[in-house]
């Protein structure tokens, strides 16, 4: 939803292609670190499970980065080889400027560890004690399920990756209250505040 806002928001300056082009640049940078959040994590506490699928995402995403760098000719047909080039333009942009690049990598680092900790402080507030480290590794494979596109901001995917995969230190009420909470302070919370702006973007 948030995402079709911003297109919505933009229709009148920017082409479609290229606002689509900007959320799957950020999409892209937001997968990667947690990729590598989860890696680390998954290495760190020798849950090979975890770590074999966030190396296996990491790789994909490094791919999608090369791709984008290099321009690399996707098999498509002529027709739609503009919105292709269009969809890549933000990530290329990226790519190609090591500085910028590093410092967005950085900053998504940061927005995500504090996630992490904001997790990590749910789990306690529930009394279930979870490693940091475990939830670096754990969370990030709960939000990949999140973004399945047959719920509403992840709930119910995301809520039951979190029961399955942090079964080992909490029990299945409190993964499921603490994904209702993550839930209410990182989307839904955010959400309500901004929808007195809603109408201004969208020119209304």
């Amino acid at each position: 939803a948030g995402d079709l806002l911003k297109a919505l928001s933009l229709r009148d300056e920017i082409r479609p292609a290229l606002v689509a082009g900007s959320v799957l640049a950020e999409r892209a940078l937001d997968v990667l670190t947690l990729s590598l959040f989860a890696l680390a994590g998954g290495l760190l506490f020798r849950e090979f499970h975890i770590a074999s699928m966030a190396a296996a995402v990491t790789g994909a995403m490094l791919c999608v980065l090369l791709v984008a760098r290099f321009g690399i000719r996707l098999p498509v047909g002529h027709k739609f080889h503009q919105t292709v080039q269009d969809l890549f333009q933000s990530l290329k942009r990226i790519a190609s400027r090591p500085g910028p690049c590093a410092a967005i990598l950085a900053l998504t680092a940061a927005n995500w560890a504090a996630s992490i900790v904001q997790t990590k402080i749910l789990f306690d507030a529930v009394g279930a004690s979870v490693p940091l480290g475990f939830t670096a590794a754990a969370l990030p494979i709960a939000i990949f399920a999140g973004l399945l596109p047959i719920t509403l901001g992840g709930m119910a995917t995301r809520d039951s990756a979190m029961v399955v995969l942090f079964s080992a230190f909490a029990t299945s009420s409190q993964s499921l209250a603490v994904g209702l909470l993550y839930s209410f302070f990182g989307y839904w919370l955010l959400a309500v505040l901004g929808i007195p702006y809603v109408k201004k973007a969208l020119h209304l």
